[in-house]
């Protein structure tokens, strides 16, 4: 399951739809976005992190944020890179272990990988480098908005200021 919302200035008309999470698309985005990581598309630090860490895993997920400068809103893919706490706890027997969102369980695909839940990912990994992402426009830096009542009632334009009318939105 996926989640976003639709944001809406009823003053001044901007529009924004955010995305977060990646759906039943997961299993192909994960895989584009493990294979763009470890060629460098996605920056050296994470193509050096895969060289070094080959038991590593990504998070590829949407996520939502917003730019700390000028006020914009994005959906980016997290990024962020973790290895496992140890051989004992990792719980897929020697096979390569990722993660998705909105899964309480594991689930093997015809190529023997685990999927995990992104909800239990502290359990087995470590975080090495939250990715810092920036936005497209001024370059400031990105916050991650958490995707819950408080963060969501906060947003305003990054316009006019008007406090934006947000509708929620799932998908499989």
């Amino acid at each position: 399951m996926s989640s976003g919302y639709h944001l809406f200035c009823p003053f001044c008309g901007y529009e924004k739809f955010l995305s977060h999470g990646s759906g039943m698309l997961f299993f192909k985005v994960y895989e584009e976005t493990l294979k763009a990581a470890k060629t460098g598309e996605q920056g050296e630090n994470i193509k050096r992190f895969f060289e070094e860490h080959p038991d590593g895993v990504i998070n590829a997920n949407l996520i939502m944020t917003q730019c700390e400068n000028c006020g914009e809103y994005w959906s980016v893919k997290n990024l962020s890179t973790y290895i496992p706490k140890s051989k004992k706890s990792t719980p897929s027997d020697g096979r390569n272990l990722v993660f998705m969102r909105h899964s309480n369980t594991m689930q093997t695909t015809q190529n023997n990988e685990n999927y995990l839940s992104e909800e239990v990912l502290d359990d087995y990994y470590d975080l090495v480098e939250q990715y810092p992402h920036s936005c497209e426009y001024c370059h400031g830096k990105l916050k991650i908005l958490n995707d819950n009542i408080q963060d969501m009632k906060a947003l305003i334009c990054p316009y006019c200021k008007t406090k934006l009318i947000k509708t929620p939105v799932e998908w499989d």
